[in-house]
């Protein structure tokens, strides 16, 4: 198979997309697969361009069995909303002649990897001129998160940016992304529930495993044995609320036994090293090797994995999987209602985001806990196995780029067209039934039936189609409004409260596998589950009062 992947951050890049996009080509190339990579030159996360590349020139370069393709980039010193835009904005026209290339090696699938979104057209169209197949995958929201961190501000400016990226969501054959959590979104945003895609981030489990002995690195840092050591290995960015570590360590300095370790580069260094400044119970580590990366999680007694509270549900950050097979407790600062706190209260603690007391009584709990620090870190590493190991998530990865690539072209659609050709159909039918209560499965029937009267070609065809009746079945229709029918329970014989709204207002989201209808009143939207009702729902016909009025 021919795989072409479209990223601005690859290998040797050590943390985030640039080492997952890296590790998944070489993977690939040594199924014997022939991969391709589109990418910029090193830089993250220091936001300097690695030793031995140049920022204005085009590289082409042999990696692990992988052909990488090198388009240059700008890279700012300060990074801010403008800059970064700009930032990507350079490697989208530069990268565009290296990807039109692509086409005469007409790859099978071409997978765009966002951040950074910008790419997503370019992309997009060389899977259409190659005859292959289209897949973004998308490893955070960055649109959500750079409005909701205000790297970016403006309604007006949201309202284009949402609506555009809504638009981009909707034009690909596969959309995929890491937690069930991000899968909502993207149901939220438009994609339809037969393109949406699991592809969490893994981890080697026999790279990263439980050390038998004391790792090297508190030998060469000077750690007594006796010594509990606090990690945080990772991006120093404005999404992690990293300075709710030197809030916590501050309040922890009159301990000689905790020690807290930082690892990493980033933006946020300089700020935060000024924050820690005089704590003698804080250690700072520039990013180590990839090779010595299960010495350096082994080191840890407690993982940290702070997050800001704004963007901790749009986002699951791809240095937990190390976390987790290291066999080490996790403390996550987060809201308990976001995934991360799924995950990591399976086999650690989670305490609430920007809270420096709550954070240091959690870490003081487990330091005097010998035995709960050990359950909890083997449950972190029977959790990694299960559902974290690389050949395991890149195997079915494997699949479904072939299912993908032998499965018919699906029509391009909008919600819209489906939503205006169910609309028409149920209102010629609703014009067909005189009495009350009318039988709900008839009327499903009829539905079906008229659907699959239409061309092969048709909207009907599509995966959507079927949760929309399931969904649409319980709604009175007539020409000028939709009306939520009276809803009648067999177990407690009560009706629901009728309410009535236009066609703007009406909408459906698909949520746990499950479609619910979507309402808004003002800047309120409604969620009416179908699993929350019956199979007993009834349509009424509008009353000759409802009519004189």
């Amino acid at each position: 198979m021919k795989i072409l992947i479209y990223t601005a951050n690859f290998a040797p890049e050590p943390t985030g997309i640039g080492k997952y996009s890296g590790e998944m080509a070489a993977w690939l190339a040594a199924q014997g697969h022939q991969v391709r990579v589109v990418a910029a030159p090193p830089y993250y996360p220091s936001w300097k361009v690695g030793e031995g590349y140049e920022s204005y020139l085009y590289k082409r370069e042999q990696w692990h069995g992988v052909d990488v393709w090198r388009a240059p980039l700008w890279v700012p010193r300060k990074p801010n909303g403008l800059s970064r835009v700009l930032h990507l904005l350079t490697f989208v026209i530069s990268s565009l002649p290296v990807m039109l290339w692509q086409t005469l090696w007409r790859p099978n699938v071409v997978m765009t990897i966002a951040p950074a979104l910008m790419c997503a057209p370019t992309g997009w169209l060389v899977a259409k001129l190659s005859g292959g197949k289209s897949w973004l995958h998308v490893q955070d929201f960055e649109v959500d998160v750079a409005f909701q961190l205000q790297l970016l501000k403006g309604r007006f400016l949201q309202q284009i940016v949402l609506k555009t990226e809504r638009w981009l969501l909707s034009c690909f054959d596969v959309v995929s992304s890491i937690s069930n959590r991000m899968l909502d979104k993207l149901r939220l945003k438009g994609v339809v529930e037969g393109r949406v895609r699991f592809f969490p981030n893994w981890v080697d489990i026999a790279h990263v495993c439980p050390l038998s002995e004391p790792s090297p690195y508190r030998k060469e840092l000077g750690v007594e044995p006796n010594t509990k050591v606090i990690l945080f290995s990772g991006t120093l960015g404005s999404k992690q609320g990293l300075m709710v570590i030197p809030e916590a360590a501050r309040k922890l300095s009159h301990r000689n036994d905790v020690l807290f370790v930082v690892c990493g580069d980033g933006v946020t260094k300089p700020k935060l090293e000024a924050a820690c400044k005089g704590l003698t119970n804080v250690r700072f580590m520039p990013l180590q090797p990839f090779e010595r990366l299960g010495q350096l999680l082994g080191m840890a007694d407690i993982h940290l994995l702070p997050q800001s509270p704004e963007a901790a549900d749009l986002v699951l950050p791809s240095k937990l999987t190390g976390m987790l097979a290291s066999g080490m407790p996790v403390i996550a600062t987060c809201r308990t209602d976001t995934e991360i706190a799924a995950v990591v209260s399976k086999c650690g603690m989670v305490v609430p985001p920007e809270d420096g007391t709550a954070l240091a009584d959690a870490i003081e709990a487990l330091v005097d806990n010998d035995e709960a620090r050990l359950e909890l870190g083997v449950q972190a590493r029977i959790y990694s196995e299960e559902n974290l190991a690389r050949d395991s998530v890149l195997g079915r990865l494997l699949e479904q780029f072939t299912a993908t690539t032998q499965a018919p072209a699906m029509q391009s659609h909008r919600l819209s067209d489906i939503y205006r050709t169910l609309r028409s159909k149920l209102i010629h039918l609703g014009q067909r039934f005189q009495l009350v209560p009318t039988n709900t499965g008839l009327v499903e029937q009829n539905v079906k039936a008229k659907y699959e009267a239409l061309p092969h070609n048709s909207i009907a065809k599509i995966q959507a189609v079927e949760p929309v009746i399931a969904a649409s079945r319980r709604i009175v229709m007539d020409r000028e409004k939709l009306r939520l029918g009276t809803m009648a329970t067999q177990q407690h014989n009560t009706n629901a409260e009728a309410i009535v709204f236009t066609q703007q207002q009406f909408g459906y989201a698909v949520q746990d596998g499950r479609v619910q209808l979507q309402v808004r009143f003002g800047n309120e939207v409604r969620l009416y589950s179908e699993r929350a009702r019956t199979r007993d729902m009834l349509f009424y016909k509008k009353s000759k009062q409802s009519q004189s009025n």
